[in-house]
């Protein structure tokens, strides 16, 4: 008998973790397609594709990747765009090629572009990670005409006091 009604798990945790979790819990993969109006299938690949991103998170956690955060953190409980910005900066290329399958590429792109591409402390990963996986023509010098978003935030933030 399962813990929770199904409804708890969906507005309680994002859809991978609460097709897992539900799962977990006793509800069968016909129940939540149902739920969900999917099929059992693609609850079968919802939950392949988590236990994947639980799989590199763990790898990358016992590397000590997550070095500003508790060690015994869980991947439900870290922010995904958190999570692929610490990939694309600490990552091996197997982890960076795992989460482009894992998470997509326009995902991945995006998070790179908010996060990532202006840091001029990450110039050569950049760099690798736009002509590798972004197929971006570019040289070093695209990233040195970016506005450094980080380094102005602490610009402001020294001249406010």
């Amino acid at each position: 008998m399962p813990k929770h009604e199904m409804d708890y798990y969906f507005r309680t945790f994002r859809r991978d973790i609460a097709v897992f979790k539900s799962l977990q819990d006793g509800y069968t993969q016909n129940e939540i397609g149902k739920y969900l109006y999917i099929s059992t299938q693609s609850v079968a690949d919802i939950v392949s594709v988590y236990k994947q991103k639980v799989k590199l998170f763990n790898k990358l956690r016992d590397k000590g990747v997550f070095w500003s955060y508790d060690r015994k953190i869980q991947y439900y409980n870290m922010n995904d765009a958190v999570f692929i910005e610490y990939i694309l900066k600490y990552g091996d290329f197997a982890d960076l090629k795992s989460s482009m399958e894992l998470f997509g590429r326009s995902k991945i792109k995006k998070i790179w572009e908010d996060r990532l591409k202006s840091d001029r402390q990450f110039i050569k990963t950049n760099l690798m990670i736009a002509r590798v996986f972004f197929d971006m023509d570019i040289e070093s010098d695209y990233f040195k005409d970016i506005k450094n978003a980080r380094f102005e935030k602490l610009k402001l933030l020294a001249s406010q006091n």
